[in-house]
């Protein structure tokens, strides 16, 4: 059979079948090949089918309701082709080279989503690649910074939308600002905020299921049975609130959706009421009381709680419920004798009444915060352990979180008056958090011009030294174009003076600890004296311990604090989780780290 006799629809299938990249010579074969590999239909299927995460800017579901033939997916799929390429080429210059590295993360960064399958796939790069560490690091620091943008972004728009009196998107706005937390701690896994949201509606499915004529029953009924069926099924609450109150993962929608617990505290709890109930046609909000969150469930319009229908110019009829520690209702009687208790005026109506979905981000900012400092007073591990990555970078993780949420969500004017604080953070984001310059620069460009913004505070000298923060940050961004490499350079007279190398891992002979060297320095000064003039009591090495390794917790440490290992002692590369931010691989003969600073010691 001649391929001229089959018809174009079975021809179609067969060029579906080929790889998008082979059709560029399958239309080399006739004008019919060529016709039938440009069909439009054709390429929308390779777009849907060769990537899952896009950008925003393509606005690609509105594409997806287009008819196929109004848009240009053959150039849609070949611009998400050369992004993955240039991004490949980024990386690489990042992991060989340190100038100009922050130029190129910026350059990785702002593809935003489109690079995201590509950054997970690295992240997963196999053990026997020459540069394993450092490709699944830096692979990973971008996309955890992708992700921060995503949620900032979220935080920056819905919630000064709502700031400037603009009503709010249809729907989900409550389970995108709590979702944005989650993005913080994704570590390249699953479970952005679009995923967040399928969660809840696989949820709402799954309760309508068990529901027969759910269109009839009144609203009390229904809010009831949406919160006897969250309480059966353990979706709220704490099993030990004593013991589990301020555990981290219980402060994130996210982790009480998948975690198999399913707990959380009340602000999460309530809230998972109410995106479900918004997606079952109730109107229910979150209210806030001084101690606890509650949920207000309104009545239908023109009718009471109970389907009668409403007398004119009454209020809409309210009831209340606490997801958190029951499944029933709670009457407005019950709630003022608890404000009594607290000492709190129970006639003071703003208490009773729904506030704005940004105000319940910023409640689940303050218990990341109140979390944050019984860590550091009296914290164990559990407290800030989540489903994925250690506990510690988790923690520190949320905390820049619910910084950023208190600067994005409040007012403007709130804002400004916190504008020392705001400085602060900026020194600290620049020397903690560097590769999140790029969304600074973005999200906050327009403090920038301390001159133009803030004059009077500028012109005094208690403004110093935190407003070079705005005003050195364009500078900061370039930093790495200028900064010269300068070689620390081994010889055989001196590497005796040097008797560690650069990824060896040692004992420490005090703390008890194993640590990684990560370079060495001589004396605590600057400027390296030549190697002829070395004395072993002047080197020092910068090094990292298996409790605090990350790029914020180096140490300096002399040679009389460090042993060598033994065959006794078992050491394995997992207890150094961000090693490749200086490291290409572990050799496991030597027990080693093999160096990837190579530039500036280019002996070790």
């Amino acid at each position: 059979m001649s391929m001229d006799t089959l018809p174009d629809e079975s021809v179609g299938q067969m060029l579906y079948y080929m790889r998008p990249e082979d059709l560029a010579a399958a239309q080399l074969v006739s004008r019919r090949f060529q016709r039938l590999a440009n069909e439009p239909l054709l390429w929308k299927r390779h777009c849907q089918d060769s990537f899952k995460y896009w950008s925003p800017e393509h606005e690609f579901e509105d594409k997806l309701r287009q008819s196929a033939s109004d848009v240009n997916w053959k150039s849609l799929y070949i611009t998400r082709v050369k992004r993955n390429a240039k991004a490949a080429q980024l990386l690489a210059g990042i992991i060989q080279a340190p100038v100009p590295r922050e130029a190129r993360f910026e350059d990785l960064c702002v593809m935003g989503y489109d690079v995201k399958e590509y950054l997970k796939k690295q992240i997963a790069t196999p053990d026997d690649a020459d540069d394993v560490l450092a490709r699944r690091y830096f692979s990973k620091l971008a996309l955890d910074s992708i992700h921060r943008m995503v949620a900032l972004q979220t935080f920056d728009k819905l919630g000064r939308r709502m700031l400037g009196g603009q009503p709010g998107p249809k729907k989900g706005y409550l389970e995108k600002i709590l979702a944005a937390y989650d993005m913080f701690v994704l570590y390249g896994d699953d479970g952005d905020i679009e995923e967040t949201g399928e969660l809840i509606q696989g949820l709402a499915d799954q309760f309508l299921l068990t529901q027969k004529y759910w269109e009839e029953k009144t609203t009390r009924q229904q809010a009831m049975a949406l919160v006897e069926w969250l309480r059966l099924n353990n979706m709220t609450g704490l099993a030990d609130p004593a013991r589990t109150y301020r555990w981290l993962r219980n402060c994130l929608i996210g982790q009480a959706l998948r975690h198999e617990d399913h707990e959380s505290i009340p602000v999460i709890s309530s809230s998972i009421y109410c995106c479900l109930a918004e997606r079952l046609g109730l109107d229910a909000q979150c209210c806030t009381f001084p101690t606890h969150v509650y949920v207000v469930v309104f009545a239908r319009p023109g009718e009471t709680l109970d389907g009668a229908p409403a007398k004119e110019g009454e209020p809409v009829e309210r009831m209340y419920l606490d997801p958190f520690e029951n499944d029933k209702e709670i009457t407005a009687r019950v709630l003022r004798q608890r404000m009594r208790e607290l000492w709190v005026n129970p006639d003071a109506q703003n208490y009773f009444e729904p506030v704005p979905p940004f105000q319940i981000g910023l409640r689940v900012s303050e218990n990341i915060q109140a979390t944050y400092r019984q860590y550091k007073q009296i914290g164990t591990p559990e407290m800030v352990t989540l489903m994925a990555g250690p506990g510690k970078l988790n923690m520190d993780a949320l905390h820049y979180a619910s910084t950023w949420a208190n600067i994005l969500l409040m007012s403007p004017e709130r804002t400004r008056s916190g504008y020392p604080f705001l400085e602060l953070f900026l020194v600290h984001l620049f020397r903690e958090w560097p590769e999140d310059l790029w969304i600074v620069k973005r999200l906050l460009k327009h403090y920038y011009d301390c001159e133009r913004v803030f004059p009077e505070r500028i012109a005094l000298s208690s403004a110093r030294p935190y407003s070079y923060a705005f005003s050195e940050a364009p500078l900061l961004a370039n930093r790495d174009h200028d900064a010269p490499v300068i070689p620390f350079r081994r010889n055989p007279s001196a590497n005796k003076f040097v008797p560690f190398r650069i990824g060896e891992v040692f004992y420490h002979r005090r703390y008890n600890w194993y640590g990684v060297v990560v370079n060495w320095l001589v004396g605590r000064g600057v400027k390296p004296p030549t190697p002829d003039v070395i004395q072993e009591h002047e080197v020092y090495y910068r090094c990292a311990s298996q409790d605090n390794f990350s790029k914020r917790d180096l140490m300096i440490i002399g040679n009389d604090s460090m042993e060598r290992l033994t065959e006794d002692d078992d050491v394995s590369p997992d207890m150094f989780p961000t090693a490749g931010q200086y490291f290409r691989r572990w050799d496991p003969k030597a027990r080693r780290f093999i160096s990837n600073l190579k530039a500036q010691y280019p002996d070790d």
